[in-house]
């Protein structure tokens, strides 16, 4: 299990009495990938939008092997079927990672996640929105609001919400089967909340959202360089 990071403990000690975390059903931490190795060719990882450029490297990692994003390009993890959540049981599911931005310049990042459904449609999704300049001034967290389908949604920009690059966060997407959602980030290292519990609104107007099978990472316009680690989907 690879985890190094000193935590302070009377910080990370508030913050996970309030939000605690499920037992795992599927976990990607990039233990078998090799120093170098292509994200597009890891096992369940494709291509989503773009060149496919992303890289495993231990410079990535919040501790060991991580995936480093330079270009504008998205991808796409599909989540086994034996370990895809299903809504309509009377069930939910959670989505964590850690992802942090690289880029010597953060102005126009939009680096976006998104935990759905495989038909393009139905999801939630975050956006780490760099706003016009560099520095964490005008930086904000956006959330999903709704609308017809991934390439359609709408967002809500959250107030206060000044995230800083070069520094880890731990994203946090929770969905219930009733279609209800909330976002949680905050820092990794200290359990700061950036973001604590927001609601946010299921993306898709068309059909059912059935399962949670699907995360999409990536720049949505901008390249601008991040690394992500430590991706787990739980039942709730």
């Amino acid at each position: 299990m690879k985890k190094s990071h000193m935590l302070f403990i009377g910080a990370v000690s508030l913050s996970m009495a309030a939000l605690p975390a499920a037992t795992p059903v599927f976990e990607e931490g990039f233990t078998q990938a090799q120093e170098g190795a292509l994200l597009k060719d890891s096992a369940g990882w494709s291509v989503h939008n773009g060149a496919g450029s992303a890289q495993a490297t231990v410079s990535a990692g919040f501790a060991g092997l991580g995936a480093r994003v330079t270009g504008n390009e998205q991808f796409r993890l599909l989540i086994p079927e034996d370990k895809a959540i299903s809504l309509t049981s009377g069930g939910g599911g959670e989505l964590r990672l850690k992802l942090r931005v690289m880029a010597d310049n953060d102005g126009y990042t939009l680096t976006q996640v998104l935990l759905g459904q495989s038909d393009g449609v139905h999801g939630v999704s975050v956006r780490f929105n760099g706003g016009t300049h560099d520095g964490f001034s005008d930086n904000s967290i956006q959330v999903s609001t709704g609308g017809e389908s991934w390439g359609k949604a709408a967002w809500e920009t959250l107030p206060d919400s000044g995230w800083k690059r070069e520094t880890w966060y731990e994203v946090v997407i929770a969905i219930t089967a009733s279609d209800e959602a909330t976002v949680t980030i905050r820092e990794a290292d200290s359990g700061t909340a950036l973001v604590d519990q927001h609601r946010a609104g299921v993306i898709g107007s068309l059909g059912k959202f059935t399962q949670l099978n699907t995360i999409i990472i990536g720049n949505g316009g901008t390249a601008r360089a991040f690394d992500f680690d430590d991706i787990s989907l739980s039942q709730l």
